[in-house]
């Protein structure tokens, strides 16, 4: 997720074109994603720097005097970069559960939260082999979590984000372990987003990362395409014993627009034969000083109705996320938002939600951001939590901290 450009994010304006990504993801290839379009340069045809290539043996009794030959010089050392996630969030139904309904993150009403304290890892070390190794600590790494086990869970956690290696030659690749999902304009990361929460997409429609492996190829200067075979949906050990194949098309046809389509199939859960797929496509199109963030996203799973058990279930889902650069360091951030859960498969509940949110944004320093957020969440059922009953509504106001290093 190109975490060695978050201060860079940070110092051109707040959000920037931080979300050209993937997806999981905004609407260009993830920045997690190896392969992301538009394509990085080609490998050097030149051979990595190897210093004096060793003389020959000399005679023993001047061996030892000899130095060894340098041993090749990692193309790129070791960088370290991260970030301190703190928000704080209040909920005007003040809901006696204390619990904003359907938040993927910042779910507690009425609460200072240390969402996350990130810390990435990268490098290469050699021409055409790079690593990523991200960790959490704190509230998201909770739900981030691979296997949760949510009757268990504890309220503060440390969770490897991702851990992968990629190795490219010439325009093919080859990606394996841990690494975020290919869906969505919404990322883990925060400073990577346009508002403090995330949609419904994100948290209902979307899995989350992934582990596994992939095989990539840019096809051409406007296409990469992907396909993999991962243990399933956000578990690291597999829960069956099938596997979920992925793929994703990138397609960048000009500087201003990028597009990913992307999709899953497999068994998740322990039924074997109880398949889920979904199709995800993103869109980001920039038309200064707007930043404008689409996705639809529709999936299926067999046996999953919650309306008639048994019978299968399908969802849907809209939205549109534009970014309004009213500086190099202020933004302004929007979401809305439409999710159909058709059987009350991904919410429990047979129902309609809508969601728009606004989320005004200023960076003090090159290093330091502050965002705050209004959302309103509508459903045609009664489902959020107030005080003493349950209402159509809810509305929750956000602020946030974020410093990057």
């Amino acid at each position: 997720m190109s975490r060695i450009l978050l201060s860079t994010v940070f110092t051109c304006a707040v959000y920037g074109t931080a979300l050209a990504q993937a997806g999981g993801g905004g609407a260009a290839p993830q920045p997690s994603d190896p392969a992301a379009t538009p394509p990085p340069a080609e490998p050097s045809n030149t051979a990595p720097a190897v210093g004096t290539a060793a003389p020959p043996a000399p005679p023993p009794s001047t061996a030892a005097a000899t130095p060894p030959a340098a041993a090749p010089a990692p193309k790129t050392p070791l960088t370290i970069t991260g970030y301190i996630d703190t928000t704080y969030n209040y909920n005007v139904n003040r809901p006696s559960t204390r619990t904003n309904g359907l938040f993927s993150y910042n779910a507690k009403h009425n609460n200072l939260t240390l969402n996350a304290a990130h810390l990435s890892l990268s490098g290469e070390p050699e021409e055409g082999l790079s690593y990523t190794v991200d960790i959490d600590a704190g509230a998201d790494a909770v739900l981030n979590t691979s296997n949760l086990n949510a009757a268990t869970a504890p309220a503060y956690t440390v969770d490897v984000q991702e851990a992968y290696a990629t190795y490219k030659r010439g325009k093919w690749g080859i990606r394996a372990g841990k690494f975020a999902t290919f869906n969505g304009i919404e990322l883990i990361e925060s400073p990577l987003d346009p508002t403090v929460s995330r949609g419904y997409l994100y948290g209902l429609a979307e899995p989350v990362t992934h582990t596994g492996a992939e095989v990539f190829v840019q096809a051409n200067d406007m296409i990469d395409v992907h396909v993999g075979v991962v243990n399933g949906w956000d578990v690291v050990l597999d829960n069956n014993r099938a596997k979920t194949g992925l793929f994703k098309v990138g397609i960048v046809p000009n500087d201003k627009t990028s597009i990913t389509i992307s999709g899953f199939v497999g068994a998740e859960g322990t039924r074997t034969d109880k398949l889920r797929e979904t199709v995800d496509v993103t869109a980001l199109v920039k038309l200064a000083p707007v930043d404008l963030n689409l996705q639809a996203n529709f999936g299926r799973e067999d046996a999953a109705s919650a309306k008639t058990p048994g019978d299968d279930a399908s969802w849907f889902g809209a939205g549109i996320q534009p970014v309004l650069h009213l500086s190099d360091t202020t933004s302004i951030a929007g979401r809305v938002e439409f999710f159909k859960d058709s059987d009350g498969a991904r919410t429990g509940v047979e129902q309609q939600l809508f969601n728009v949110s606004l989320a005004p944004a200023y960076a003090l320093s090159p290093h330091f951001m502050v965002r705050a957020e209004a959302r309103l969440d509508i459903s045609d059922q009664e489902i959020f939590a107030t005080s003493d009953s349950t209402s159509k509504t809810q509305v929750v106001l956000l602020g946030e901290a974020i410093a990057a290093f």
